[in-house]
């Protein structure tokens, strides 16, 4: 039974270090996004006001430009990935998909 024990929890443990790796190549690989849009003048960053260590990104008229133009493209493969959902149900799962999004940002949209 020891042997049984050790194995489960070595995968157990395995699973934790596969988390780590996983949070930790989603930090480094968003950092490393941030990181090239601002070398190609895409945004700006600067210190939180009031708040030091926090800093925020936004886009500049360069990254705002950009946005626009993919916008035609967006939409296309949005259209594309719908496709299997009813036309009359599209609205209300893009409705969920912004509230849902809000939620986690605390950012609403009008």
């Amino acid at each position: 039974m020891n042997w049984i024990n050790a194995r489960v929890q070595g995968v157990m443990l395995g699973g934790v270090y596969a988390l780590f790796a996983c949070g930790l190549s989603l930090m480094f690989g968003v950092m490393r996004t941030v990181n090239l849009s601002q070398e190609r003048g895409l945004i700006e960053r600067a210190h939180a006001p009031g708040k030091r260590r926090i800093m925020e990104a936004r886009l500049t008229r360069e990254g705002e430009e950009l946005l626009a133009a993919c916008a035609p493209a967006v939409q296309k493969l949005e259209d594309r990935l719908l496709l299997d959902i009813p036309e009359n149900r599209r609205s209300a799962f893009r409705q969920g998909l912004e509230a849902g999004l809000a939620s986690l940002t605390g950012r609403h949209h009008g």
